[in-house]
């Protein structure tokens, strides 16, 4: 996590979306980051700072300008082919079409994650990640039931993981996602 000085912390609202603790915080810490960005040289560096900036403004909710952030990130560290930063920064713009609506666009990215997780060993750490966002997808879809299942497969790999947070944050989508479930059978 690059530290900006700022308030860049988020937490999770009972559509499981990100909201940011300080919005005003949130936003001078962007445009912190940006200001980093210009004097960046450092290609891989500048895809980072892009990839951080892209997510970045897709939780404050300036969706259109995360998308365009996201693809320089993109087209940066696809020019110095590094896998694993291009890797997150695809999966920050499959959220970014997902705020946007675009549910299939999203999918299509986070499956062909998926399969690129599962046959990668550099990757390989991430397919929960692939889940979890799959996961939430289907939520906003109201596809409460798909959601389940990925959370499911999500919330097992991160046992092994062993990491608290991220189990934690899996157990509270398993949680809500369930009370969605429910209020439907009733």
């Amino acid at each position: 996590m690059i530290n900006t000085g700022f308030n860049m912390n988020i937490h999770y609202d009972s559509s499981l979306t990100e909201v940011p603790d300080d919005p005003d915080s949130f936003y001078e810490g962007i445009l912190h980051l940006e200001r980093e960005a210009l004097t960046e040289n450092d290609p891989v560096n500048k895809g980072k700072l892009f990839s951080r900036i892209g997510v970045s403004y897709r939780v404050f909710g300036n969706n259109e300008q995360s998308e365009i952030i996201l693809l320089k990130a993109l087209e940066l560290l696809d020019a110095v082919k590094n896998k694993t930063d291009h890797f997150i920064a695809e999966l920050r713009l499959s959220q970014t079409f997902q705020k946007q609506g675009k549910f299939e666009d999203s999918i299509n990215i986070l499956k062909r994650l998926e399969n690129i997780s599962r046959e990668n060993k550099e990757l390989n750490n991430y397919t929960d990640v692939v889940y979890q966002h799959l996961g939430k997808v289907y939520f906003d879809m109201e596809r409460f039931e798909e959601a389940m299942y990925k959370f499911k497969k999500a919330k097992t790999l991160r046992e092994v993981k062993g990491d608290r947070e991220l189990l934690s944050s899996t157990e509270f989508a398993i949680t809500i996602t369930a009370g969605k479930i429910k209020s439907l059978n009733l």
